[in-house]
């Protein structure tokens, strides 16, 4: 998809803004129980999707984030009646070292990260902030 730079220039900054406004937020981190952690994981794919189809960074390859991103529309579809129990459709895993205190996860290295899943499609974090720096540095490519 081409842009017109003249109107879209606008449009992509402050999305990509967006993204990084929550991403900075430290949610994504929050090992409590922060009610905006799946609203604000949601609007991340929702904006990381429509970014793509404009900035043409070829996720279309990725059915990952198509699937995190319609998973994350359509909550409600995505959950499973097993043996009358219902299965929670959105999970986030800690990997790496991290240290657990007052409901509170702190990261004790670099090989920490935390996934965040929908059924069998994950995404961490740092692929997340690997894609609003891959935005950044395409908007900065469509400004020179």
């Amino acid at each position: 998809m081409k842009i017109d730079l003249k109107k879209g220039k606008i449009f992509l900054k402050l999305n990509i803004e967006r993204c990084r406004e929550l991403y900075d937020t430290g949610i994504l981190y929050d090992g409590g129980r922060n009610p905006f952690t799946q609203s604000v994981f949601i609007e991340l794919m929702i904006i990381i999707r429509h970014l793509d189809h404009i900035l043409n960074v070829e996720l279309d390859d990725n059915l990952t984030i198509i699937k995190l991103r319609d998973a994350g529309v359509h909550p409600y579809l995505n959950r499973e009646i097993n043996d009358g129990s219902i299965v929670i459709d959105f999970a986030r895993n800690f990997k790496g070292n991290w240290k657990y205190e007052n409901k509170v996860f702190t990261k004790q290295d670099d090989t920490c990260d935390i996934e965040f899943q929908y059924g069998s499609s994950v995404i961490s974090i740092k692929e997340i902030l690997n894609l609003i720096e891959i935005f950044e540095s395409r908007l900065k490519n469509y400004e020179n």
